[in-house]
């Protein structure tokens, strides 16, 4: 039936009549959270106590974020802030992913990050060395100032890129030096979302706008860690005990949250408060299909409990 299947050629939306069913065939719901459970600064309406009926029904809820930016403390501190219940162990982002895997492979040289405060934070609470983050963060005033930072660091065995809004051409300059010249060194994407969405001014560059500057520089292409990656499957099971035909991706992107749960097998929620939209689903090839959609992750528990 529609119901089970992860990859039908059309998406059920989810309505008084089946949301029952749905509900029934469902343990864990992986939640992405930047245009599902807010937008910009502000909650999605209703999601919060959709979470909170979602937990009443004994599901598991897990936040599932490519945004690296934050440490996974600093993103109960938001979703908090924001009306959601929400603890540490259910938290993970791209940022966090990307020390786990690290840490799975047993690395034990330094990384050099590309990225904010909050990624460095998530290395450190691995015990992962890194430099990187604030370092070569003034933009540089000629090309000799760049030049003059270009040294091979032998202890780099891994160039780490995510969302840097402080990104400077020293940065790049510097990580590129090291892929060039340091034998093995691992390049590793946190993710590569071109996009994301502002609320009020539309789409803002994403993570990958800061990736593709180094991928296209050294002709290099990074290992991806956050959705739609494989990487990111291996360490949820490592992870979070799931079945994952009985869990539901929840998002608002065809090309990460939808690819994400459908090449896992997973059944899929898209919701259009953020960057897809119903006629994408028209244009978009088959294999991208939610199993189902809903107006606004907000409107689930209404649904549900006018049963």
């Amino acid at each position: 039936s529609a119901m089970s299947s992860s990859s039908s050629d059309h998406s059920v939306p989810l309505v008084q009549d089946n949301i029952t069913a749905f509900l029934d065939g469902v343990d864990t719901f992986l939640l992405d959270c930047d245009g599902v459970l807010w937008c910009g600064g502000d909650a999605v309406e209703g999601a919060a106590k959709t979470v909170s009926f979602l937990r009443e029904q004994g599901k598991k809820v897990i936040f599932l974020s490519n945004n690296s930016t934050r440490a996974r403390a600093d993103y109960v501190t938001k979703l908090t802030k924001l009306g959601f219940d929400a603890e540490v162990d259910e938290i993970c982002n791209s940022g966090y992913a990307t020390a786990a895997y690290l840490e799975s492979i047993n690395f034990q040289k330094t990384a050099y990050l590309i990225g904010q405060e909050g990624l460095g934070k998530e290395f450190a609470a691995h015990g992962i060395k890194y430099r990187g983050v604030a370092e070569h963060g003034t933009p540089p005033a000629s090309l000799a100032d760049v030049l003059d930072q270009l040294e091979v660091d032998p202890e780099i065995g891994a160039v780490v890129v995510g969302f840097d809004i402080r990104v400077t051409y020293s940065k790049i300059a510097f990580a590129l030096h090291q892929l060039q010249h340091n034998p093995g060194c691992m390049f590793i994407a946190t993710n590569t979302d071109s996009t994301f969405p502002s609320g009020s001014k539309g789409l803002l560059p994403g993570g990958g706008t800061m990736v593709k500057m180094l991928s296209y520089s050294s002709g290099l292409t990074p290992l991806v860690i956050g959705k739609p990656s494989h990487v990111l499957h291996e360490i949820l099971k490592a992870k979070y005990d799931i079945d994952v035909a009985r869990t539901c991706m929840v998002g608002d992107r065809l090309n990460t949250d939808i690819q994400f749960g459908v090449q896992g097998g997973m059944q899929t929620l898209l919701v259009f408060t953020g960057v897809s939209k119903e006629e994408d689903l028209r244009a978009e090839s088959l294999a991208l299909h939610p199993s189902h959609t809903l107006q606004s992750f907000g409107d689930l528990h209404k649904l549900a409990q006018s049963q």
